[in-house]
């Protein structure tokens, strides 16, 4: 289940907003008191409503007077969620709403792969203040183009006052439930009934103390009367049981009017909205606020008792290891020495302490300290959707890059949201889900598409993109891909990018390697002591050429060509394809597909086969597209010479004549590249061919799309490390040693 878009009104200082289009990794930016964390707050509220499990529930979270919009004359907040839903769940709804009402067996529709379930809740205002699911519908999506098809079906709609009185019976509900389960965990102590009957009305046993006003006064008057404790017992569990047959009997009753479901009018809850109900409340959120407290003794306990059961020490290394990775750092925890006095105690437990780098973490820095206390939280509790209010604070903006990327590795799996005043979580090349959030009378919410933020942020931020200076070590790529599969590679082989203080720059391309390479530029990391790595494609290169580029860096950096024609020639393995393939038509919303290893390893060279005519355009458009214009120098030495127009024509004739000569070198030149294609491709073609185009071929047979900026990395993360290029091993070895 993932949220699709939330639409609010009334709600603090959100009059009506959208947030909507939300993916799997999404970044709310803006100013201080723009409205960030209230939008943050609704998806929480929304969730944490639908964690009840009713439909109606009082004093909900949300409905005291400064929830409202400007604490204003509204009575009501509305939420409005649209979530994405397995279509195995809409399945069984459908199936229990025929097995109750086989009328409507023929109305019901075919569920779709991409079909969303719309929730609308509301809040209303008052003394007797409660929470309620007004409507739920199911909305048949076109999976390609994600737009509304066909009517949408009406799973529910809960009138107003239907709604109050349903609120009144989940509460009553609730406080028999609870009363109940207290009583059954109560052991009646002899000498403490004894006392109890001694010290008149006000007193209770310590163990019942938890009860609701009603069961006190009855546990008073079981006192008053009876004096045998064991008698007393018996009448507490003929309690316990009136107090469950009360719950039944109150679940069972009708509805004072009428609830719309799908089949038509009921006055009882039916089957398959409690199941929906029971579906909605397994969602697991996890919401940190930017005032977190502080990690310690909790967290020790835990890794502590991972460390101390059976099972758990594999879950501890991969904690560990995920900690390492991120931070650079070392956690383990211990048991504290207490004094004797304490261990000899009955019932006596080891405190715990944690450790990072062999200090107690309290001696760290505010940033380790924050950034633990986020990994942690989220490796112990692996919720489905993550809420986060400003993950950088304390951060070094090196590690604000590593946290950014561990984040993007958990959208993988869990939804995400978070608030952010810093550049480095706002990665636009890797970013498909950023919303601007503003504020002028109200709090408004603006989709950024890519060109909208590459403009936009730093002029609404105010700040520069100045980090790139807090790195030890940079590699300079072409693209984000480049970036995203060498860092899942270093992941893969236990190359510690964090500890060895690497960060990546994006080029644009390898034609902006002469500005990345500027003497000025280079000149600069040197007396820094930063070194610098250029990674290029292979693509049509020629040795001349790598040479002159090497003679453009002066020794002053590195470069490494790869030896494939482009990074994602490197993920061409069958193994590693076939379990991403049925991953990603999961993430797509679609059946899982099958398929083996032997069956990629089929296709694959089949594939490039198919793209030899194009590897050769891209080899004969290498040699065409090269830069053709007039001698700046030579026009002005003709022009003190002669006149400007003379001078303009004889520069226009010298480039007319270069073009000739290139024209007449065409047949040439298509015929040395097809003599030189033929003469590796049987043995290199998996190799030469654009592997991009090679896996993007591959995933549309089975009706999918490679998208390299976003699925090389995900693709990267699944070749073991005995399958990555040696070549690919010595390049991150020699950067991170």
């Amino acid at each position: 289940m993932r949220l699709a878009s939330l639409d609010i009104a009334g709600l603090r200082s959100i009059d009506n907003q959208i947030l909507g289009d939300c993916g799997n990794f999404n970044v709310l930016i803006g100013k201080n008191n723009s409205g960030k964390s209230n939008l943050l707050s609704a998806i929480g509220q929304f969730f944490s409503f639908l964690a009840k499990r009713e439909l109606a529930i009082k004093r909900p979270p949300l409905g005291v007077k400064q929830d409202f919009y400007r604490q204003g004359p509204a009575e009501s907040i509305s939420l409005r969620g649209t979530l994405n839903i397995d279509a195995g769940v809409l399945q069984e709804v459908y199936g229990l709403i025929a097995a109750e009402s086989p009328q409507v067996k023929q109305a019901i529709p075919v569920v779709g792969a991409s079909d969303v379930v719309d929730i609308e809740l509301e809040f209303l205002a008052g003394p007797d203040r409660f929470g309620y699911i007004k409507a739920i519908r199911h909305r048949p999506i076109d999976g390609e183009g994600m737009r509304s098809i066909g009517t949408a079906r009406t799973l529910l709609e809960l009138p107003t006052d239907i709604a109050g009185a349903l609120a009144s019976r989940a509460e009553k509900s609730r406080l028999l439930a609870e009363d109940a389960s207290i009583l059954d965990g109560v052991r009646l102590d002899p000498d403490e009934w004894v006392l109890m009957r001694r010290g008149g009305r006000g007193a209770v046993v310590y163990g019942l103390r938890e009860l609701s006003q009603p069961r006190i006064r009855e546990i008073q008057g079981i006192a008053a009367r009876v004096e045998d404790p064991a008698e007393a017992s018996r009448e507490l569990e003929l309690l316990t049981s009136r107090l469950r047959v009360q719950q039944d009997e109150l679940e069972s009753e009708k509805l004072p009017g009428m609830l719309t479901v799908f089949a038509g009018e009921v006055n009882s809850v039916p089957e398959h909205i409690k199941y929906l109900l029971q579906k909605f409340g397994e969602f697991r959120v996890l919401h940190l606020i930017d005032r977190r407290e502080p990690i310690g003794r909790a967290e020790a306990g835990r890794l502590l008792q991972l460390k101390m059961s059976r099972g758990g020490g594999e879950t501890l290394k991969a904690i560990q290891q995920t900690v390492s990775s991120l931070l650079g750092v070392e956690i383990d925890a211990f048991a504290s020495d207490a004094p004797e006095r304490l261990q000899g105690r009955r019932n006596y437990l080891p405190d715990a302490e944690l450790d990072v780098d062999e200090f107690l973490v309290q001696v760290n820095g505010s940033g380790i300290r924050e950034a633990l206390r986020l990994v942690l939280d989220l490796e112990f509790q692996r919720p489905d959707l993550l809420l986060v209010e400003e993950p950088e604070i304390h951060l070094h903006p090196a590690l604000e890059v590593a946290m950014m990327r561990y984040l993007k590795s958990v959208s993988m799996s869990t939804q995400v949201f978070l608030t952010t005043h810093s550049t480095n979580f706002l990665d636009t090349g890797d970013m498909r889900n950023i919303y601007m959030i503003q504020k002028n009378e109200s709090t408004l919410v603006r989709h950024l598409n890519i060109d909208d933020a590459e403009s936009e942020i730093p002029k609404e931020l105010g700040i520069r993109l100045s980090s790139i200076f807090m790195f030890d070590r940079l590699i300079f790529v072409e693209g984000i891909s480049d970036e995203l599969v060498l860092r899942a590679f270093a992941q893969s082989l236990g190359y510690n990018l964090g500890q060895a203080n690497v960060g990546f720059v994006v080029m644009g391309g390898a034609r902006n390697f002469t500005h990345y390479a500027a003497q000025a530029t280079i000149s600069l990391l040197t007396k820094r002591q930063v070194k610098s790595l250029f990674v290029l494609d292979r693509d049509e290169r020629e040795q001349i050429q790598i040479e002159k580029l090497l003679g453009q860096l002066g020794g002053q950096a590195g470069l490494h060509v790869l030896k494939n024609r482009e990074i994602e020639n490197y993920l061409l393995d069958p193994v590693s394809l076939a379990d991403f393939i049925g991953q990603k038509s999961i993430r797509a919303g679609l059946r899982a597909v099958e398929v083996g290893a032997s069956e990629v390893a089929e296709k694959l060279p089949i594939i490039a086969e198919n793209l030899r005519e194009t590897t050769l355009m891209k080899r004969v458009a290498a040699q065409l597209c090269g830069v053709h214009r007039v001698d700046r120098n030579k026009l002005f030495e003709e022009a003190d010479r002669t006149t400007l127009m003379d001078a303009a024509v004889s520069a226009i004739s010298d480039l007319e004549e270069s073009i000739t000569a290139l024209k007449s070198q065409v047949s040439e030149m298509v015929h040395d590249s097809e003599s030189e294609i033929s003469g590796m491709w049987e043995s290199h073609k998996m190799s030469i061919a654009p592997g991009h185009e090679i896996l993007d071929n591959l995933l549309k047979e089975y009706g999918l799309r490679f998208n390299k900026d976003r699925d090389s990395g995900d693709l990267a993360l699944l070749i073991p490390k005995d399958r990555i290029p040696s070549e690919i091993k010595e390049m991150l070895r020699t950067i991170t040693s």
